[in-house]
């Protein structure tokens, strides 16, 4: 007990010099102090990283079971004070909607609150509105200029528009070292004026904004090309094409655009509906476990399980701390389009982006503060840091395997000579 005081304390003293009218709430000092030891102390370190803007992705591996003791609960909590900390307290999505850019027709403030009402109960919801056709042929003109590559051990890399060249011609991409071709560096899109848009238009942004609780943070734009699946463990696996969790952030919500018409043969998203209300990796898969078809029943009700086809434009909120997966492609292919936004960059796993530039900024429909919370991973000083850490990590990392290679081979000889 006073172990878990002397933690408590912590945390009241950092809430006393950064967020002190909402520790003069009524009841909030209580919510702090009833938190168990492990949350306290989770939580701890995530404000603190927050206050001092530390970066964190260096001690991912060290800390990386604070991130399973936020769930829905604690989430909740932390939204509360990040938006004290950032001085963004009446941002909660619904002060700051403009008319959207990218989409027309978005639905309104009440039903914006629907589709967060079907996210927090299901973990996903369609959304009601789609991309035009011009729109996702703009896209793919955007897609053809960047590079894709396949996850194996000596990949295969090509261009967008070499891809997408060879499937409108009918032929297949070289698929020996993999079959999903997944965009090589991710900077390449978000820096795009027509793909900003998209990822900072107002409809997204208050769906988001109002599923985290706070300012959301532009962590991700991605995109990959499914051609038809080879359907052995390592490959499924390595293509998000096995039941999992994701748990990257302390709260995140991905945004899946279809650009191509996705049946059951194009390998549509399958997620068990509710599954991100669980108690965090303590039901079912472990965190970023892979669990195949045959097994997810051990775990969860057949009647859970849904799978989302659609047309091309269709989009799709996901909570990807549900158990999911990307069905294997079985026939034609699928292109997909992924947005990411998360409440912090607390133990973040991905690489930062190049920092925006004004212009860029002066075009976010937003004020000063909230636009500086949703940019906080534009950052060069940090992209740099993160490639250098990325870069030393490889090399321990090729130093123990070798090291342990070396040590099996002694052992071999050993045992022969003996």
């Amino acid at each position: 007990m006073i172990r878990h005081q002397t933690d408590s304390s912590k945390v009241l003293g950092l809430l006393r010099d950064n967020c002190p009218h909402w520790l003069n709430v009524v009841g909030n000092t209580e919510r702090i102090e009833t938190l168990s030891e492990a949350a306290s102390d989770a939580l701890t370190r995530l404000l603190a990283s927050e206050v001092d803007d530390l970066s964190t992705f260096a001690v991912r591996e060290k800390r990386i079971q604070d991130l399973a003791h936020f769930d829905f609960s604690l989430n909740a909590l932390a939204a509360e004070l990040l938006l004290e900390i950032h001085g963004v307290a009446s941002f909660d999505g619904d002060d700051q909607i403009e008319i959207p850019r990218f989409f027309k027709g978005a639905p309104n403030r009440n039903e914006v609150n629907g589709l967060v009402d079907v996210l927090n109960k299901k973990g996903y919801c369609p959304s009601p509105v789609s991309l035009t056709q011009q729109q996702i042929f703009d896209v793919f003109a955007v897609l053809g200029q960047s590079q894709y590559s396949t996850k194996g051990h000596y990949p295969n890399t090509m261009t967008g528009k070499a891809l997408l060249d060879a499937l409108k011609n009918g032929s297949m991409p070289p698929v020996s070292d993999g079959d999903t071709y997944w965009l090589t560096d991710q900077d390449e899109l978000v820096h795009n004026p027509l793909l900003a848009g998209l990822a900072f238009d107002p409809y997204i942004i208050s769906v988001v904004s109002k599923y985290l609780g706070c300012a959301p943070v532009h962590v991700q734009t991605n995109a990959w090309f499914s051609l038809p699946s080879a359907q052995f463990k390592s490959n499924l696996s390595s293509n998000a094409q096995m039941f999992h969790q994701d748990k990257e952030f302390v709260k995140f919500l991905k945004v899946f655009v279809y650009l191509t018409d996705v049946g059951m043969e194009q390998g549509p998203h399958s997620y068990i509906e509710g599954s991100h209300l669980d108690k965090l990796h303590r039901k079912g898969p472990g965190l970023s476990d892979r669990v195949a078809d045959a097994d997810i029943g051990k775990y969860y009700e057949p009647s859970r399980l849904k799978t989302v086809t659609g047309p091309a434009g269709m989009v799709l909120f996901g909570d990807t701390s549900c158990v999911h997966k990307g069905e294997p492609v079985r026939a034609g292919h699928r292109v997909m389009l992924q947005l990411e936004y998360a409440s912090s960059l607390y133990l973040s796993p991905v690489k930062p982006f190049n920092d925006m530039s004004e212009s860029q900024l002066s075009l976010m429909p937003y004020g000063e503060a909230v636009a500086k919370c949703m940019t906080r991973n534009y950052s060069s000083d940090q992209r740099m840091a993160f490639e250098r850490f990325e870069k030393l990590s490889g090399h321990v990392g090729l130093i123990g395997t070798m090291k342990s290679a070396l040590r099996g081979i002694k052992s071999r000889i050993s045992r022969k000579l003996a």
